[in-house]
């Protein structure tokens, strides 16, 4: 961007409402939130996905973005996402 790093930075939060770092976290986070309820990858295989070198730091960042764990997240969206099914549709 052909600025130095602390105009970018500052620049960034304007844009963004959040530095660089904590952006990207979140990036990271809503990625492991897609793939926890569309795949069957484990916990730690998706830690390690979006690049979270410490798997027990991941759920830790998680649980304070999200206010549950990862598994968690996972056990009550596959209950909310199971298709409902009614008799008036079937008549």
């Amino acid at each position: 961007s052909n600025r130095s790093l602390t105009s970018f930075k500052k620049e960034f939060k304007r844009h963004f409402f959040m530095p660089p770092h904590r952006w990207f976290i979140q990036q990271r986070l809503m990625q492991s939130r897609l793939l926890l309820i569309s795949t069957s990858k484990s916990i730690s295989e998706i830690g390690i996905e979006c690049a979270f070198a410490n798997i027990s730091h991941f759920i830790k960042l998680f649980k304070q973005r999200y206010n549950e764990t990862p598994a968690s997240f996972r056990r009550n969206s596959s209950v909310a996402t199971k298709p409902v099914y009614s008799d008036v549709a079937a008549g």
